[in-house]
């Protein structure tokens, strides 16, 4: 029987995630919607991304860096997809 994970066990796990680019993620995006048959709206703001995919409703932030981790966790939430959902 397996215990509740410990707090180290699910740094660890964040630390799994690729780290990304706005670009990119949303390259991979348009990939899954185009793969799925999906529907995908984008709208260019200052900064930012508002992207629709499916019904579902983001902003991507638009910067050099890549994504912080918890950002590019809660876009994908918000999407209602997981990490492995983007893999090429």
């Amino acid at each position: 029987m397996q215990g509740t994970p410990s707090l180290l066990e699910l740094r660890a796990n964040l630390s799994d995630t690729a780290t990304v680019k706005a670009a990119e993620l949303l390259r991979r995006l348009h990939r899954l919607a185009t793969r799925r048959g999906w529907d995908i709206d984008v709208q260019e703001g200052r900064g930012h991304t508002k992207l629709t995919l499916n019904g579902c409703r983001t902003v991507v932030p638009r910067h050099a860096t890549d994504l912080p981790i918890g950002t590019y966790r809660a876009i994908l939430k918000q999407l209602g997809l997981r990490p492995d959902d983007l893999e090429v």
